[in-house]
């Protein structure tokens, strides 16, 4: 993964990440910002969206201090146009992050609250989001790499058959049914605030958009919350679940709809397989495992301590 900042001149190339999966390009336009999304070598063929049928029901959600962007498609990628140089993920690690990242997952909250209120059409063309169709198949035992082989040899070693079997009938959740307007994936990595602080953020939205189950929504975004959170290193991740939660109308975990502690063990097992095929092995990968086995042994339980920013203080073997 590289990362190359500069300054923000008309036409400079600001951020630069590439991984096997992704490439993604920042560039400067005068006005505001080119996120330039194109698909890494492991991921053959240009990016596309969602199907024009699925995107005209997307809300107006300006008021809620988040809006879902849209990109133009450019073959063989996407482009989205926004007012910051930097996603929540980036901006995490400045020194007004937690704030700003607080205060963004707040909006983007109500602004996917907005998002579920809306009900796909029966016979709306679209297709299940991409992330769970890769965890599927893994699961089922295609690995593209050796890493991503070795992982599943972990995987069934840590978690068990049974384990395994519940992962896989939770991904298959998130694949069928529903009729609810759903995001498909949204992730720290495609929420960005405008470099000024003035005005909503930019919530990157059209690849996965699809009918759902709101809790999918929800749970991709609090997984990748459980990840970043490990062993306590960054004690803004527990407020920012909470403003997440908040943000989205619910009171606490018991009021978050169903399915989201399962669409949080989908999530990071998802990330867990790309970072070893797209990126490659790290040896702390395994022991990331433990915490999708807490979530499969109890949902309810494990998404309370989410959202309280208590998850996984100890790391376990």
């Amino acid at each position: 993964m590289m990362l190359v900042a500069g300054p923000a001149r008309p036409g400079c190339l600001v951020v630069e990440r590439a991984t096997a999966f992704v490439r993604l390009t920042v560039h400067s336009d005068g006005e505001g910002f080119r996120w330039g999304r194109t698909a890494g070598p492991a991921r053959p063929g240009s990016l596309s969206c969602a199907d024009p049928a699925l995107l005209a029901l997307l809300p107006d959600t300006t008021a809620t201090g988040a809006v879902l962007t849209l990109p133009e498609v450019r073959p063989p990628g996407l482009v989205f146009h926004t007012r910051g140089s930097t996603s929540l993920l980036a901006a995490a690690s400045t020194g007004d992050g937690p704030r700003v990242v607080t205060e963004a997952l707040a909006a983007t909250g109500r602004a996917l609250r907005a998002l579920h209120g809306v009900v796909v059409p029966h016979g709306t063309p679209g297709a299940p989001p991409a992330g769970p169709v890769r965890l599927s198949r893994w699961l089922a035992g295609a690995a593209q790499t050796p890493a991503a082989g070795r992982l599943h040899v972990e995987l069934s070693a840590r978690l068990g058959p049974s384990r395994v079997r519940w992962l896989r009938e939770w991904t298959d959740a998130v694949l069928l049914g529903g009729t609810t307007l759903v995001h498909g994936g949204p992730s720290l990595g495609q929420i960005v605030p405008p470099d000024d602080g003035v005005g909503p953020v930019a919530v990157l939205t059209g690849e996965d958009v699809t009918a759902g189950h709101p809790g999918a929504d929800l749970g991709w975004l609090l997984g990748e919350l459980v990840e970043l959170g490990r062993g306590g290193r960054r004690s803004w991740v527990g407020p920012a679940a909470g403003a997440l939660v908040s943000g989205y109308g619910a009171g606490g975990a018991g009021e978050l709809p169903a399915g989201t502690a399962r669409a949080c063990a989908v999530r990071m097992a998802t990330h867990l397989h790309d970072y070893a095929a797209y990126v490659g092995w790290h040896d702390d990968l395994p022991a990331r495992l433990h915490t999708i086995a807490e979530l499969v042994d109890d949902p309810a339980a494990a998404l309370v301590r989410v959202v309280a920013g208590t998850h996984d203080r100890q790391e376990q073997p």
